[in-house]
């Protein structure tokens, strides 16, 4: 089969495009095209079938790749493509054929000879050899994969069976974190199954009657006041019972359900503020929102038209994975929040690998730091490491270091100690209805103005 390392002699433009087409290639990449690529596997299967063979398939996504469309523009991510198609061609095995099925999709096909390992060293080969830096003018992006693998015969029989089970466990390595594989066979099916069965009971779901607002404590490191809480949302599934965003949010990923749920939370945390306020509680509140549509800012908006005071009482975190994945609309959400006058900060900071310069430009207040990076932080030396340079960044920037995710007073000593300045987790506070917050910070304040507030002794 043809390949973009060889010479087509075709000349250009639309009469090249078609007659690469012809070929069976894509007039980008100079991959196989689409229609090949299925007739390739429909091919390899059919004689797979004959012999007691087995085919795999690899299922791989770019990583990033919308980042770059974004930032640079559309020659910047053709470029990239070409790029990533270089590489692939790379990883490929003679007799094997990697094709461009869509977008920056691509389908690897393999004939299994002597054991799945052969697909286990492919998928490494191809997760390794495609990584792809993107710079100009100061700005960097990163492209990556995130790859699914399936079998035949156990994960599929037919091409459209083995594609949509790889499609499902790329989409389970991009639920992981992007950058890595996933087996079909390794309960994926399972999770693909409950997301669909999460996803069809939130649709019909009531915000007002299936959805709770929670509140729990963030304290001051250096006096374990009660400094404000963040809320968090739980959902009562009819039959597994209340549910965390975790569980959840995932399944209702680009679904309108999302945009609803955020809403929720901050009609429901700016509502709470106004009471807290009328009964002389003195409280900041953060949100940590999955969308940043139009509908959520107008909802921030609406909620703040009137508050006062309480615009410095309001914070908004949003997730560093998030950040990193869509830059520019992030930045264009925080601006505007910023222009509102709401505090702002970088959930779950240390655990991507934000960019110095995506840190200057957001204009944050504080950065929260994944719990992940610290809880080893007091016997691990790695993790002390990182997570002394994470506070250490989150200074030279200005921005006010918080952790989550405290679960002894040993974790708090050594945090406090280290220089974060805000502490969250289950040692310090569960989270709690809002009846039972007020009640448990009256009781704080009760304590505070009784005895000086200090760190628990061990």
């Amino acid at each position: 089969m043809y390949t973009a390392g060889e010479s087509d002699g075709l000349g250009g433009d639309r009469a090249r495009d078609t007659a690469w087409r012809e070929l069976g290639l894509d007039p980008l990449t100079g991959l196989a095209s689409r229609v090949a690529t299925l007739r390739h596997l429909d091919e390899a299967l059919a004689a797979a079938a004959r012999s007691g063979g087995q085919v795999g398939v690899l299922f791989i996504d770019l990583d990033g790749f919308k980042n770059v469309n974004d930032t640079f523009g559309h020659a910047a991510g053709d470029a990239a493509l070409l790029d990533a198609a270089h590489l692939m061609r790379e990883a490929t095995r003679r007799g094997d054929v990697v094709g461009r099925i869509g977008g920056d999709e691509f389908l690897a096909v393999l004939d299994v000879v002597s054991g799945e390992h052969e697909m286990a060293e492919a998928a490494q080969r191809f997760l390794e050899r495609v990584f792809i830096r993107v710079e100009d003018d100061g700005l960097v992006r990163d492209v990556g994969t995130s790859i699914g693998v399936a079998i035949s015969p156990n994960d599929g029989t037919t091409a459209e069976a083995l594609i949509a089970h790889a499609d499902e466990a790329m989409y389970a390595a991009k639920r992981d974190g992007g950058r890595c594989i996933r087996w079909y066979r390794d309960g994926v099916g399972a999770e693909m199954h409950e997301r669909r069965e999460l996803r069809e009971r939130l649709r019909t779901a009531d915000l007002a009657r299936d959805f709770l607002v929670c509140y729990q404590p963030i304290v001051s490191a250096a006096t374990m006041r009660v400094v404000g809480a963040e809320a968090l949302v739980r959902w009562h599934h009819p039959t597994r019972g209340w549910l965390s965003p975790r569980t959840f949010m995932a399944a209702a990923n680009g679904q309108a359900i999302v945009q609803s749920i955020d809403t929720f939370v901050v009609n429901e945390a700016v509502r709470m503020l106004h009471v807290w306020r009328d009964d002389g509680l003195d409280v900041r509140v953060h949100i940590n929102l999955s969308s940043t549509d139009e509908v959520v800012c107008a909802a921030v908006e609406a909620g703040l038209a009137d508050g006062g005071a309480l615009l410095t009482q309001l914070g908004i975190e949003i997730a560093e994975s998030a950040a990193i994945a869509e830059p520019e609309r992030i930045g264009a959400f925080l601006r505007r929040m910023r222009r509102l006058g709401v505090k702002l900060g970088l959930d779950g900071f240390a655990s991507e690998g934000t960019s110095l310069e995506m840190l200057a430009d957001f204009q944050l207040d504080f950065l929260k730091i994944d719990p992940d990076v610290t809880r080893q932080a007091p016997h691990d030396d790695r993790s002390k490491r990182i997570t002394r340079a994470a506070i250490g960044l989150a200074r030279s920037f200005g921005l006010r270091p918080l952790a989550d995710g405290v679960e002894s007073v040993e974790h708090a000593r050594w945090l406090a100690s280290n220089g974060v300045e805000e502490l969250q987790g289950y040692y310090l506070g569960q989270p709690m209805t809002a009846p039972d917050f007020a009640d448990w910070l009256r009781a704080s304040r009760s304590r505070e103005r009784s005895a000086p507030a200090a760190m628990p002794a061990s």
